[in-house]
């Protein structure tokens, strides 16, 4: 388990840490072509500074309420912290530990459903908070999840399991029982399911693809639920019977080869990633239907941000002007709200900086 835990650890630090790449600029979806657009951004305030109440210690995730307070999972810190709108400390919630309410240093996820309620994936476990960090109750699951929703009081959970035959969405009652599981495998490279299934010792490459890999869902305003993964530009649309209802490709400037080599080191599998790889961030549904798919080029330098309309059709690419990472850091996750800001989590490789989370205005 050890081994397998610090293969997760080097994987996801060249997945993020190393770089993205994104396509050129051709249509996307059946559109035309099209030209980017510069789009500027304005500093609101960052949170992140070795003051008690921002010393964060790994940060995995955060979420933002319809109040733009925001809720930072600490994840090394075994707590979550939470910042007014004007990035002030309100509170703090959470501990270290397995009981009630507590977290482990494995916390990965942390997300507000349709209830209002505040959820935090920790391995086989999911917690749910009120807003004030009132546990409510703890769900078992029977596999590791990289993200939750919920539609109509069902949780919808997703993976990335590489393994031939597998669903990456299941779908759980309150209780924590699967009822039903649906999805369309998205390979990271063609045919590397195919590959995985003739390796040695393949469960370990399910595992690490699984934890390593960031699959995310994201309820649609019409209870539909898009799949994503950080690898390659792809968005599945669901109904909440799980019947497709859009799948869109981004057009990316890798593939075509195998990028992701199976290694053995003393007989136990390992992919290594043999180039810079493109990277991108969680869709985000906007009250009015949009559909925004941020993330990075093979630069690492600038952020992309692509709107779509309800039906996924890309309406205008935007470049940000600034970057919003500086070099030996990286950004772990960027969020855009209903009143165009913009927050990222950005973390350290090889700079001094502390991990932080910046809010910004884009200046449409």
């Amino acid at each position: 388990m050890k081994r397998i835990y610090i293969m997760r650890v080097l994987f996801c630090f060249l997945v993020i840490g190393y770089g993205y790449s994104f396509g050129d600029n051709k249509h996307l979806n059946g559109t035309s072509d099209y030209k980017e657009k510069p789009i500027n951004i304005k500093l609101i305030y960052e949170i992140g500074s070795d003051k008690e109440k921002e010393d964060f210690y790994e940060p995995k995730a955060f979420a933002v309420d319809s109040d733009e307070c925001i809720y930072v999972l600490d994840t090394k810190n075994s707590r979550v912290q939470c910042f007014s709108k004007e990035g002030k400390f309100k509170l703090s919630f959470g501990r270290y530990g397995q009981g009630p309410g507590e977290l482990t240093k494995f916390a990965s996820k942390i997300k507000i459903l349709e209830d209002q309620n505040i959820y935090i994936i920790d391995g086989i476990r999911i917690n749910i908070y009120d807003k004030n960090g009132k546990f409510i109750k703890s769900i078992r699951v029977d596999d590791e999840y990289n993200d939750i929703e919920m539609i109509d009081g069902k949780y919808y959970l997703s993976n990335c399991n590489m393994e031939i035959g597998s669903k990456p969405i299941h779908v759980i009652d309150p209780s924590g029982k699967m009822v039903g599981s649906f999805g369309i495998i998205i390979e990271p490279e063609e045919g590397i399911i195919r590959r995985i299934d003739k390796a040695i010792r393949k469960e370990m490459l399910y595992s690490f693809f699984s934890s390593s890999f960031f699959s995310r869902l994201i309820r649609m305003n019409n209870k539909e639920i898009i799949y994503s993964l950080c690898i390659p530009y792809r968005l599945i649309t669901y109904n909440a019977e799980g019947q497709v209802t859009h799948d869109v490709s981004g057009k990316i400037d890798y593939g075509g080869e195998e990028m992701f080599p199976i290694i053995y080191k003393k007989g136990f599998p390992f992919i290594m990633p043999i180039k810079y790889l493109p990277f991108v961030f969680a869709p985000v549904v906007k009250d009015d239907d949009t559909i925004i798919v941020p993330f990075l080029k093979r630069e690492r330098d600038y952020l992309y941000i692509d709107y779509y309309d309800k039906y996924c059709n890309l309406m205008q690419r935007y470049k940000i002007q600034e970057r919003v990472a500086k070099e030996g850091s990286y950004i772990r996750q960027v969020y855009i709200d209903n009143k165009n800001y913009l927050y990222c989590l950005v973390g350290p490789i090889t700079s001094d900086d502390l991990p932080h989370i910046n809010k910004y205005k884009l200046l449409m």
